[in-house]
């Protein structure tokens, strides 16, 4: 498990993970990415949401709100695996 603080304006970069993560956004307001919805539109989970990423695909987080995001990540990746593998922009993004 892993408590990730966020400024704001921050963001994840671009990446995915060999297991699936559940996120709890604690404070603040996170939006998610897909690396492959080509409208590249953002999903936003506000403070006290959840939800898992399933792992193996590219994608990222961002604060794209005033205040500082925190969120908590339970990894349940395989024995041995990364809880994160950085990835390249994927090109469907302006950022």
């Amino acid at each position: 498990m892993s408590k990730v603080t966020f400024a704001p304006g921050g963001d994840a970069g671009w990446h995915q993970h060999s297991g699936p993560v559940w996120v709890v956004v604690a404070s603040g307001s996170l939006t998610y990415y897909e690396g492959d919805d080509p409208s590249c539109t953002g999903v936003v989970y506000p403070q006290g949401s959840a939800f898992m990423d399933p792992g193996n695909h590219t994608h990222t987080a961002r604060n794209e709100g005033s205040e500082n995001l925190v969120i908590y990540m339970v990894f349940m990746t395989p024995e041995g695996g990364a809880t994160r593998i950085d990835a390249p922009a994927p090109g469907n993004c302006p950022f």
